[in-house]
């Protein structure tokens, strides 16, 4: 997928996102401001009045404020979720989809690596005998820097704790792993296309996706198993589609085998 697709996607996300949530405000304000509620407001609490031929009318007024005042409420959630995921677009990390994925997980290895050796030099002039001082300058840190790891924390501790060491750690083996599983797919050989009368596979390498295109449309129980197995449908792809990757591909014919047994026993029954 070129940059600038994944780009122009995910500005495209970002504006879908507070479009949907402008309009989930709207839905809101329009729920609030409706005239049951205005109506039930400038009755200002006045009781049923039970018997009474107006009885009916008011308990459907009631019920109808308090579900304007219910669905205004679930639109004003909704909107907030849509403006977090909004403000969330393109800060969760390096996504497999960008081209560049590779080289910013490289430079962010270096980082951290370079990381960890600073924080081990340091701890080990910390340790010494000699002026502390001194040796941090010599590390390349300044004198207002060294000065400030000398100061204690609030556990009268100096230096960096031995938790922020090995989770520096944790986080290079994940970038390395990371790496090597982006490496070995875009080494892997593409996966030949999976064609049946019901339905068809096949990756897309541009859309980074698994395809699963069904030749009908499924029932609900199908399409609840292939949401348990981690597809989400795309109408504009007009397909079920997955990470392209071997786990992906391992969903893919885990939901073969159980669709093509389905219907063989659909199939079975029928003839029986």
């Amino acid at each position: 997928m070129p940059r600038e697709d994944y780009e122009d996607r995910q500005k495209s996300r970002h504006k879908r996102l507070l479009s949907q949530a402008e309009k989930a405000e709207q839905e809101a304000t329009a729920r609030f401001n409706s005239h049951n509620v205005k109506t039930v407001i400038g009755m200002a609490g006045e009781p049923i009045k039970v018997g009474h031929h107006l009885e009916g009318r008011h308990r459907k007024l009631l019920e109808r404020a308090d579900n304007d005042m219910r669905k205004g409420c679930e639109a004003v959630a909704k909107s907030k979720t849509l403006r977090y995921k909004a403000d969330g677009v393109g800060s969760g990390g390096i996504s497999q989809d960008d081209p560049q994925a590779l080289d910013k997980l490289r430079k962010q290895l270096v980082e951290a690596t370079e990381c960890q050796s600073e924080r081990k030099a340091i701890n080990k002039v910390l340790c010494g005998k000699g002026d502390s001082v001194v040796g941090l300058v010599a590390l390349g840190l300044s004198q207002a820097e060294a000065e400030e790891i000398l100061v204690p924390d609030c556990m009268g501790a100096v230096g960096f704790p031995s938790y922020a060491l090995s989770n520096n750690s944790a986080n290079i083996r994940r970038i390395k792993q990371r790496i090597l599983n982006l490496e070995f797919e875009q080494a892997r050989t593409p996966e030949p296309p999976i064609i049946t009368p019901w339905f068809r596979v096949h990756e897309d390498r541009e859309d980074n996706r698994i395809w699963f295109v069904f030749e009908e449309r499924p029932d609900k129980e199908t399409c609840k198993k292939m949401r348990s197995g981690g597809w989400k449908w795309s109408s504009k792809r007009g397909a079920w589609v997955r990470l392209m990757n071997s786990r992906g591909w391992y969903s893919a014919r885990e939901m073969l085998w159980s669709l093509c047994e389905r219907i063989a026993k659909q199939d079975k029954d029928n003839e029986e």
